[in-house]
């Protein structure tokens, strides 16, 4: 899923592809797509599977292409790839085509929302509210839609599901994980001390700069935001910009996906209770807003 340090796997991945080549496998550049902030990950690939891309003949053509590469295990990596509008017959003829594994990594979905947010605003222009955003994406995380659609292609046997929380694993020891969970999938034994290490991409913003952003997305000011320091004010950026109530709500509304992941694949994902998280209600001051709309527009 988004947010869960798919662009640091993709990026090791491609930047490893001749450690990979030694153990008869490959992350292919077929269906690959580069980003200079998200690194490399198969966009072009994972577009064709949506119902409004998806095109049998098409998909034929691209399996053929894989079929051809002389490495037995193929590499695929794309968080679109885990999503409600990809298109079952797709799935099926990929399951027809190959051994089909998928590897899933999800995380609290208060902080999957808080995180993929600030992305939207800094990489999308986004112009919504926290509250707006989640009602408009929440079909992310309907987790109990999305996994019965893989179980049906593949077999749950073939789904491995693990949960992404950056407290417990991060940077190499979550390279690290992955790399483990990959080996016993394959059958492989890539040693993480051979490969190169990858910078990180992807970064956050503080929820002033996210703030700011929001406000110059609104103005049509987004290339004056970019030159313009905020470190000088509201240095106080702890906390979620998510409000208590978005916070209850998708606590509330995550519950069947959650349910679903602890009865089926017996993974706990942690959440806290509604008051334990820490929220950063400054990112609705009134106050806080009119300076930063102030500094945008006296620029």
């Amino acid at each position: 899923m988004h947010k869960t340090g798919s662009s640091s796997i993709q990026d090791s991945l491609f930047l490893n592809n001749k450690v990979l080549g030694q153990h008869n496998m490959i992350y292919p550049e077929i269906g690959l797509s580069f980003d200079e902030e998200v690194g490399h990950r198969h966009l072009h690939l994972s577009n064709l599977l949506k119902k409004h891309h998806y095109s049998k003949q098409k998909l034929i053509e691209v399996i053929e292409e894989l079929k051809a590469l002389s490495q037995n295990d193929i590499i695929i990596s794309h968080e679109d790839l885990f999503r409600l509008d990809i298109a079952p017959d797709a799935l099926k003829l990929l399951a027809e085509s190959f051994d089909v594994h998928l590897l899933l990594f999800v995380k609290d979905p208060v902080l999957y929302f808080n995180d993929k947010y600030k992305e939207w605003i800094r990489r999308q222009s986004c112009t919504l509210e926290p509250a707006e955003f989640i009602l408009q994406h929440f079909e992310y995380l309907q987790i109990d839609r999305i996994l019965p659609m893989w179980e049906e292609a593949i077999g749950k046997a073939n789904i491995h599901v693990s949960e992404f929380n950056s407290n417990k694993l991060s940077g190499s020891a979550f390279l690290a994980n992955f790399y483990y969970k990959l080996n016993k999938i394959t059958g492989t034994q890539i040693e993480t001390l051979t490969l190169k290490p990858v910078k990180r991409k992807n970064k956050s913003l503080t929820n002033t700069r996210t703030l700011f952003y929001l406000i110059a997305n609104r103005e049509g000011k987004r290339p004056e935001a970019e030159r313009i320091s905020t470190r000088t004010l509201f240095e106080n950026n702890k906390g979620l910009v998510l409000s208590r109530e978005c916070v209850h709500q998708v606590k509330a509304k995550s519950w069947h996906a959650l349910h679903y992941l602890k009865t089926k694949y017996g993974l706990n994902v942690e959440m806290k209770n509604v008051d334990d998280y820490l929220l950063d209600m400054d990112f609705f001051s009134i106050k806080k807003r009119y300076k930063l709309q102030r500094k945008l527009l006296g620029a």
